[in-house]
């Protein structure tokens, strides 16, 4: 059998490129089955047991498979159809919460036209969301509620 230039036999080439994807495709496996696992990602499919759609939950992955090629998912108890895979939802964190809570507070304030300094709100702010409000976060509320980063916010036309 003839060797190659790099002294391989053909056949080794072959067999070298077959197990390298075959780990890749067994790498992505596990990466999707951890991301479902972990709620990262959320899938639906048709029950085949009820004939319905339904979401499948995070723990039901731990015995199920999915199958790329037939877009299914299959266990040793249940097995699905037609799956459609979505990006799991985002949980805000403290920080995210309370800038929101932040602002919907800042914008009733802007509502009530009461035209109080940034350093007087912040100090109203502290008071009403404790010591977790840092200047950072009450600034970027700021800005978002007046738009603009310091001042007397503008009298509301409202």
């Amino acid at each position: 059998m003839p060797l190659r230039r790099d002294g391989q036999k053909p056949q080794q080439s072959v067999a070298r490129k077959r197990f390298r994807c075959y780990h890749t495709g067994r790498s992505l496996l596990e990466q999707c089955r951890y991301l479902l696992n972990a709620g990262q990602l959320v899938a639906s499919g048709v029950d085949r047991s009820s004939g319905k759609r339904r979401t499948i939950s995070a723990s039901e992955w731990v015995n199920l498979w999915p199958m790329f090629a037939t877009n299914t998912a299959a266990g040793p108890d249940q097995a699905f159809d037609d799956i459609n895979v979505f990006q799991g939802e985002h949980r805000n964190t403290s920080h995210e919460t309370l800038c929101s809570e932040c602002i919907a507070w800042l914008k009733e304030q802007r509502t009530a036209g009461l035209g109080e300094k940034k350093t007087t709100l912040y100090e109203y702010a502290r008071h009403r969301f404790g010591n977790s409000l840092t200047h950072a976060i009450f600034d970027a509320a700021y800005l978002a509620a007046f738009a603009r980063r310091r001042g007397r916010p503008k009298k509301s036309s409202i």
